[in-house]
């Protein structure tokens, strides 16, 4: 078998080939663009014309040809002889397998199909040609580049639109409807596709819907450009209004009109809470609900408690799942204070902030990549925020519908709002309650107690009657009716009403809720009311734990359960299967009516008071999750709303010694809330617990608890935007406080305090600081304490040349976190003892280090060091040239490291630096960007400007300029630590591209004690190879060819010791040209 039938090659998306089942990468920007093009005319001749046009546009260059045919010689070298083939003055690709290909059979056979009217065979064909696309080709920025993708990109929408009029032909109108919305949302001027809604909508029975988006387009037409609709639409519209058979699917043959297979489920994300019972009625709502969600982007269902609107927007967004492929997501606010939704929206998404996106601009980004229905429930309490944020949000986002739920309209600009009516009374067709929706729910509430039970239909409609057609009061009177009887359960009605005669301030369905909680309240006996009065102080779900603390008397689990098993099965409960187990939450409605008995108990601040206790119990059992790697994450998400609840809570304790001990709860919840914020990715939340908790402990006057607040806010604003100005003078308040007293915390303190000043203007300070926290830890024999000063001593004396030192010291930091069950810092020892093994040349040694790591982080669940071991994979593969592995390992890295944005930040550097390349213009110029926004972010991080002048020689007289005040500041900084190295590196090269002799000699000097040494920078190992390679660049510069020989053939042998094949080919290449300049100069 030929080498050509063992290649396949896909193009339409990212470019992939493989050769006999394995992935091949094809060096270079330009091969890549050639391989797609000729792909993409697969057994054709492409001329050289075309692909010059296509590499190099309108201007090429007079070495184009040559280059050309470079580009084909290296296609030909990586994919073997007999595919690519030279024919007259161009080339002809021929792979066993092309997507391009396959894509343009079944696009022809689909349409030929449905010619011949098979619309069965069309349908699947062109199914088959829409999943062969994964995206436009990957082609240059050139005129010929913008034609052949603008080509397919309408190849690909003209088979959407093809296979659509198949499905039509097929009957399958109402299936389609969903997908049309979507694609029109993508592609609002396409006059074809608002012709096949219409039709749509016509054959599923909805002509007055059909006729509404015939008016839809025609404003979008007006507005937009200008025009009336074209005639097909005229034509359809005059078609619909005269009910037209001719609109009618066309009969299929029987072979045609048996079932296809249904197509595969979407990949879609739902978040909606699994229904606790079933859903009774309401169709006639549930359908103007799906037409105002199919025509307006702000919707939202009004109406009083217990009406039942969180149900019908959840069964609403069931049925939508296909008209929304992005996702329907379900966000219950009713835990959530004003000030934290969009926090409870970015939760329910997954999206965190980043150092250079607001929370909001993040969500903005999540919202932007399809059709989604966002679902808003209980926003009554939330209006003023919630208004305004989804007006941003539906502006931001043209893709996005919301469905909100509510007792008052929300005002958001166009905002569509349904009153929800109460169930109905009246049976279709009987004029009597038999049959109607509000019997209905009575009895399958009832039977779900009971599954015998039956009355007369008369006095069930009178009992749904006096509920006033509510579901909550009806569901609330049937979990009644199997121990109380038809009869017994209307004369308990009448003696709560009677009560209620002439109550004012609340319309009769609010009345009519009360007088059924009031009946239900007094039906329970002692113990279930104590406890449900009690556990409505909860704002969420909560557990049997956060029962037994906050609403029990010292009553065993057993008993408790049973309590909630009754408050359940009379419905004044909803029981929420979780993967962690079982838990129960209030209607908002029923939690209301709770926390008045409560206040009417004299309980109010005793029952408070437990649940801050509670609060602050189980966010510290969180925060230890998090420091020894359990899982803590889902339900820190779920109990999150009632931790922030409580720590705002204004308690009032019976003593002063109550008040103490709740004001070191609130303190420790703060401080432990504002850690899991930050390690969410809510880092502004994090900040403001921390200055909650600053402001707190300086109340207090307690020096523990300003140190563990100030340590917090220094190790979150360090990563997340806090000025170093503020977290210097917080741990400088602290440290004052602890003046004099030799504990752990002062280490602690001393140990931050010395990593904080390494990147500020007192850098001298910082090893001082490290020391004296090293000296008072091991005068307190205390191997915790003795860890974080190691670690800050480490971290301090991170210099060029000491590497030995510094693996030794990671070493120890390792040993003794062991020791002491500092679990961070032992793995956090063993990733800079990877870094170690990397500054000594040992490649055997660091990846026994990063399986260690690995295994470590693994068995004891820390994503953050799960990450550090799969980026120093991904150096190590760069370093070795295995680029493919590379690119996986970054893309494992990136997903893992969503959650928080230092992990992206660090990801970047490892790969700006240690990847040699060679990126597109694209590519070049979004790093470039990128680059100028982290040298903005962290001007003290020389390394980034470095970077970032190295990417813009382009602009020569600029780089100059910028290249010369980073010497100053390189020359300047003292102590030199690794990133002084890293950059200086980085800065020779830039040095010699500018052939700038006045940067090179002072740079020479200060490089030349670490000469053979080997350039990483950070906790990421950023690698840029050996020092020696810069310091011939430099020679070079200052026309010292044989010193560069010299300096070349070292970084050569130390770069194939390392085994770093990119860096041994720069480092060769540079050496044969320094040795061509010599020879030049004899």
């Amino acid at each position: 078998m030929s080498v050509a039938h063992l290649v396949d090659v896909s193009v339409l998306g990212p470019l992939e080939v493989s050769r006999a089942g394995r992935a091949v990468e094809i060096p270079g920007a330009k091969p890549r663009a050639v391989l797609i093009m000729l792909s993409l005319h697969a057994d054709t001749v492409v001329s050289g014309g075309a692909l010059t046009a296509l590499l190099w546009g309108e201007h090429p260059p007079a070495t184009a040809r040559k280059a050309l045919q470079t580009h084909i010689s290296t296609l030909r070298r990586v994919l073997g002889p007999g595919v690519v083939t030279t024919r007259g003055n161009g080339w002809v690709l021929a792979p066993s397998r092309c997507d391009a290909v396959e894509f343009e059979a079944a696009v022809r056979d689909g349409r030929e199909a449905l010619a011949r009217g098979a619309a069965n065979e069309a349908a699947a064909r062109l199914t088959e040609a829409i999943g062969a696309w994964r995206g436009a080709p990957e082609l240059p920025q050139t005129s010929r580049g913008h034609a052949e993708v603008t080509r397919w990109i309408e190849e690909y929408e003209s088979a959407v639109d093809d296979r659509v009029d198949a499905q039509l032909a097929c009957n399958r109108a109402s299936d389609l409807i969903g997908e049309l919305e979507a694609n029109l949302a993508e592609t609002p001027l396409r006059e074809r596709r608002w012709a096949q809604l219409c039709l749509a909508l016509f054959r599923a029975g909805r002509q007055g819907d059909a006729l509404h988006t015939y008016q839809r387009v025609r404003r979008l037409l007006a507005d937009e450009l200008g025009v009336e609709p074209g005639p097909e639409l005229r034509r359809l519209e005059s078609a619909i209004l005269a009910q037209d058979p001719a609109l009618l699917p066309p009969a299929l043959p029987p072979a045609a009109a048996s079932p296809t297979p249904a197509p595969a489920a979407l990949d879609t994300p739902v978040t909606l809470p699994a229904p606790a019972t079933t859903f009774v009625g309401r169709q006639d709502e549930l359908a103007r609900l799906a037409t105002l969600l199919a025509t307006h982007r702000i919707v939202t269902v009004v109406g009083p408690g217990g009406m039942g609107k969180t149900r019908l927007a959840v069964a609403a967004g069931e049925s939508a799942t296909a008209e929304f492929p992005a996702g329907v997501l379900f966000v219950d606010l009713a835990p959530v204070a004003a000030e934290f939704a969009a926090v409870a929206v970015a939760a329910a998404t997954g999206v965190t902030e980043q150092p250079d996106v607001i929370l909001e601009q993040a969500i903005h980004q999540h919202f932007d990549r399809g059709r989604a229905l966002l679902i808003l429930d209980n926003c009554e309490h939330v209006v003023d925020t919630v208004a305004p944020f989804v007006d941003r949000l539906t502006r931001a986002c043209p893709n996005l519908v919301v469905l909100a739920t509510s007792r008052e309209r929300l005002g958001a600009a166009g905002e569509q709002v349904y009153t929800l009516p109460a169930l109905s009374l009246v049976g279709p067709g009987t004029g009597g309650p038999k049959g109607s929706e509000a019997e209905a729910l009575f009895l399958d509430r009832a039977r779900a107690v009971e599954p015998g039970f039956d009355a007369e239909p008369a006095l069930v409609g009178e009992v749904c009657a006096r509920c006033d057609g509510l579901p909550l009061a009806i569901e609330l009177a049937a979990a009644r009716a199997a121990s109380l009887g038809i009869d017994g359960l209307l004369t308990a009605l009448d003696d709560n009403l009677r009560a209620l005669v002439g109550s004012r301030g609340s319309t009769g369905r609010h009345r009519s809720v009360r007088t059924v909680l009031d009946w239900s309240h007094e039906l329970l006996d002692p113990d279930e009311r104590v406890l449900f009065r009690r556990i409505g102080m909860f704002a969420g779900a909560f557990d049997l734990t956060a029962a037994l603390a906050v609403g029990t008397d010292g009553q065993s689990p057993a008993a408790v359960i049973d309590i909630l098993g009754r408050l359940t099965d009379k419905s004044l409960l909803v029981h929420v299967r979780t993967p962690s187990g079982s838990r129960w939450r209030l209607l908002a409605v029923v939690r209301a009516y709770a926390r008045d008995k409560l206040a009417a108990s004299g309980e109010w601040n005793s029952i408070q008071a437990r649940y801050l206790t509670w609060a602050s119990t189980t966010a510290a059992e969180l925060e230890h999750q998090l420091n020894t790697g359990g899982p803590w994450r889902d339900e820190f998400d779920t109990v999150t709303g009632d931790l922030r609840a409580a720590l705002h809570f204004e308690v009032t304790a019976a003593s002063d010694t109550g008040t103490a001990e709740q004001a070191r709860d609130r303190l420790t919840l703060a401080l432990a809330l504002a850690r899991l914020h930050a390690r969410s990715g809510a880092f502004t939340l994090a900040e403001h617990a921390y200055e909650e908790a600053m402001g707190m402990a300086r109340a207090s006057n307690d020096a523990d608890l300003l140190a563990q607040a100030a340590l917090g806010a220094s190790e979150t604003g360090m990563l997340f935007g806090v000025a170093q100005t503020h977290r210097i003078a917080l741990l400088d308040e602290a440290l004052a406080a602890h003046a004099g007293r030799p504990t752990a915390l002062r280490v602690r303190l001393l140990a931050r305090f010395a990593t904080e000043l390494y990147w500020s203007p007192e850098r001298d300070r910082s090893l001082a600081m490290a020391t004296e926290a090293v000296s008072l830890a091991e005068e307190l024999r205390d191997d915790g304490a003795l860890a974080h000063a190691l670690y800050a001593r480490h971290y301090v004396t991170r210099s060029p040349g000491e590497w030995r030192a510094s693996l030794a010291l990671a070493e120890r930091v390792t040993q003794t976190a062991q020791r002491s069950g500092e679990t961070l810092l032992e793995l956090a020892g063993l990733a800079a003892q990877v870094i170690g093994q990397l500054q000594a040349g040992e490649m055997a040694a660091m990846a026994d280090r990063m399986e260690t790591l690995l295994e470590a982080a693994s068995q004891r669940d820390h994503p953050e060091f799960q990450w550090y071991a799969t980026v120093y994979r991904m150096v190590n593969a760069l370093l070795t040239g295995d680029f493919s592995d590379a690119d996986e390992l970054a893309a494992t890295a990136e997903t893992h490291g969503k959650g928080a944005p230092e992990f992206a930040i660090g990801l970047f550097f490892a790969q700006v630096i240690t990847d040699l390349r060679e990126l597109d213009t694209p590519g070049h110029v979004q790093r470039t960007a990128r680059l100028a926004e982290m040298a903005d972010q962290f001007p003290r991080v020389l390394v980034w400007r470095c970077l970032r002048v190295l990417h813009v020689l382009d602009r020569p007289a600029w780089a100059a300029e910028e290249a010369t005040a980073l010497l100053g500041e390189l020359l300047a900084e003292d102590p030199r630590g690794d990133h002084w190295l890293v950059g200086s590196c980085l800065l020779a090269e830039a040095a010699a591209e500018l052939g700038d002799v006045r940067i090179a000699k002072p740079l020479a000097e200060a490089l030349r004690p670490f000469a053979g040494q080997i350039a990483v920078a950070g906790r990421v190992a950023a690698c840029r190879g050996s020092v020696s390679h810069a310091l011939g660049l430099l020679a070079l510069t200052l026309g010292q060819a044989d010193a560069a020989v010299v300096h070349f053939d070292e970084a050569t042998s130390q770069h194939e010791r390392l085994g770093a094949q990119p860096f041994i080919a720069r480092s060769r290449e540079a050496l044969e040209r320094a040795r061509g300049h010599g020879a030049g100069h004899v």
